[in-house]
């Protein structure tokens, strides 16, 4: 196959992530990355420039059945060293998504010399973009979770250019595969280490802009500054999203946001999210982080972070930073499981409906809700919650 729209049988291939890997590795631009009418980022051929290098398909996800080049398999998520620990310092901690793992290994990394890759939040476009820090303000703005598909293809290409510096990449798993892939091609495997998340998918941006649309309707915000998808003043497990906005500003508990209600639904997430083989299965970085949800840390409303360690070079990243992180303990991948399940995200019955809805810009937000998102009574989200609890206190006595 002679690039990535010469595809062959479609059957043989994964569904396209959107992480603009292919547009980054192009040696000509023939590929540009545009949002899809399902409001999600997408490879476009620039007619009549393909030169059928192959190299959009030696790195992108979607192919990943037929990349038959790699020296040994890539580890099983089971296979890494799974802990529990959360930052030295509070404000770090506070800052953070979770326990701030993430922000420790950046700023050490930083202080070495590396550049940073993570995501921002544009303003002025309504997008997240993937950018790199060089100092620790840079690092101000890739702190935080961003619930949002970023647009990567114009930093991976500084990526490319760049010959010399070493860099510590942060991203969702199938990003990070396009990245390990894309070094390896570069000879640049060696000066990179690769962080990958928990990922529980992304939804379209129809959901983002009808979702601002809608908090401007009702006067809660001016404009959109800078949003916070995880700001735990109110909690840990009961985290706000909260909007700066220019003169106004606006945060509501996760469980009475708009937003989350249909996140958390995942009835308007990528295709590719679904049955995600690197959210699952194998896994292409050298540390994976997430929040140690479940009963583990049931009580805890500051923020435990899980750092599964897979390679020997995440690993020596550990031992570099374990002197600013407080490790609670080493865990079995059973807690692992029972804090991230894994299993393949089921597609409700309901999502082609509320994409449909959502690309219609006539319909705002509340009227799909009203249709798709019914508030549960006190008892139901009570009962809800204690079942989930118990289930995943049977999982763990299991033997």
């Amino acid at each position: 196959m002679s690039s990535i729209f010469d595809s062959g049988n479609p059957a043989d291939l994964e569904p396209c992530c959107g992480c603009g890997i292919c547009a980054a590795v192009c040696p000509i631009r023939a590929i540009t990355m545009k949002m899809n009418s399902q409001g999600f980022f997408t490879p476009e051929q620039v007619p009549g420039k393909c030169n059928s290098c192959e190299l959009c398909t030696r790195t992108c996800y979607r192919f990943i059945n037929t990349h038959q080049d790699e020296s040994s398999p890539l580890p099983h998520i089971e296979q890494g060293a799974i802990f529990s620990a959360f930052s030295n310092i509070p404000s770090i901690r506070q800052e953070s998504s979770s326990g701030g793992v993430a922000p420790v290994l950046a700023s050490v990394y930083l202080a070495l010399g590396y550049r940073i890759g993570g995501v921002s939040y544009a303003a002025d476009e309504q997008i997240a973009r993937y950018c790199f820090a060089d100092t620790p303000h840079d690092l101000v703005a890739l702190s935080g979770s961003k619930y949002l598909q970023s647009f990567s293809a114009n930093a991976l290409r500084e990526f490319l250019i760049d010959k010399k510096r070493r860099y510590v990449f942060f991203g969702l798993p199938c990003q990070i595969y396009g990245i390990r892939r894309l070094a390896k091609i570069n000879n640049a495997i060696d000066r990179v280490l690769l962080v990958d998340l928990f990922c529980l998918g992304v939804p379209t941006y129809h959901l983002w802009h009808k979702y601002i649309a809608f908090l401007k309707s009702r006067g809660h915000i001016d404009e959109v500054v800078e949003p916070k998808f995880r700001d735990k003043r109110t909690g840990w497990h009961t985290f706000s999203i909260t909007i700066n906005g220019i003169n106004k500003n606006y945060s509501v508990k996760k469980a009475k946001d708009l937003f989350f209600a249909f996140y958390l639904r995942k009835n308007c997430i990528c295709d590719a999210c679904y049955g995600c083989r690197m959210r699952r299965d194998s896994v292409a970085s050298d540390i994976r982080l997430g929040d140690f949800w479940g009963p583990a840390y049931l009580h805890d409303n500051q923020g435990v972070s899980l750092v599964n360690i897979i390679t020997d070079k995440g690993a020596a990243a550990w031992e570099r930073v374990r002197s600013s992180i407080t490790t609670l303990q080493q865990h079995t991948a059973k807690d692992m499981f029972i804090s991230q399940p894994i299993d393949r995200i089921r597609c409700p019955d309901e999502r082609f409906s509320v994409m449909k809805l959502l690309a219609d810009p006539s319909i705002p937000l509340e009227k799909i809700a009203s249709t798709y998102i019914v508030p549960p009574d006190p008892i139901t989200v009570f009962l809800q919650r204690s079942s989930r609890a118990l289930r995943r206190i049977l999982r763990r006595l299991r033997p």
